[in-house]
């Protein structure tokens, strides 16, 4: 069997895809490459939260009110609801205010006044009020009671896109990897499960052997730094946001 792979920039890391094929020519897989690619291409127009021109950063700006939303940010809006509940808060996209707060902000001046003003009470005492205060769908509109951050959704939402679009384009042993968040389908081209060991643990020590499955890792090998003397990553805890652990893989 061929393996066909493929990879690029987007939502700030790294993306690959690999295909693995006796029939498919390089001209139909890269085909379905640059169709993949388009997906994450619409979704991060959407959700970069450093380009101004996106739709979350224009609601970024209407806090406090209805607002139309295309239907990838519904879609975001009704899964991000079900996962808090589901995590007993523990996923919250009201985090943007924290991230930059850390250090982790392209542009301070495309901070709102709202989340400037909010920003302090937020990084002592946590989110205490109920997501869905915050985060309303009435009808096509949307309200954000706060500031937005929905990217430790949406890598994983559009892996799922992708993995489906592989899979109704009958191939059957690929690996979709959006920086962490990764779906294993079938074998490799020599006919086994595909293995991936986690960044920042020695490879001797953890090997994950996966076949039709997904899993989801994050680190702070690369998205660490430090700000007015102490050490911050991107991970972070929404009841609990000054704490920011180093001992911890995911």
């Amino acid at each position: 069997m061929k393996e066909f792979v493929f990879g690029f920039e987007k939502f700030g890391t790294k993306i690959n895809f690999s295909i693995v094929s006796f029939e498919s020519s390089e001209e139909k897989v890269q085909e379905i490459f640059h169709k993949a690619e388009g997906i994450y291409e619409r979704y991060n127009q959407i959700f970069n939260r450093f380009n101004s021109d996106s739709e979350i950063s224009k609601l970024n700006q209407e806090i406090g009110s209805f607002n139309e939303v295309s239907d990838e940010v519904r879609e975001v809006v009704e899964k991000s609801v079900l996962y808090n509940k589901e995590t007993g808060g523990y996923f919250d996209p009201r985090i943007a205010d924290f991230l930059e707060q850390a250090g982790y902000d392209a542009d301070f001046s495309k901070i709102s006044k709202i989340g400037k003003e909010e920003a302090g009470d937020l990084s002592v005492n946590g989110i205490k009020i109920p997501l869905e205060e915050d985060l309303r769908i009435k009808k096509e509109k949307v309200f954000f009671g706060r500031r937005m951050e929905f990217s430790g959704i949406v890598k994983g939402l559009v892996n799922d896109k992708v993995v489906k679009l592989f899979s109704e384009k009958c191939f059957e042993n690929f690996v979709v990897d959006s920086g962490g968040d990764m779906f294993f389908s079938g074998k490799d081209a020599e006919g086994k499960k595909w293995t991936v060991d986690v960044e920042g643990v020695s490879f001797e020590k953890l090997i994950l052997e996966i076949s039709d499955k997904a899993i989801a890792t994050s680190g702070i090998a690369k998205r660490k730094w430090e700000k007015d003397g102490k050490r911050k990553h991107h991970l972070i805890d929404p009841k609990n946001p000054n704490d920011f652990k180093f001992d911890l893989k995911t």
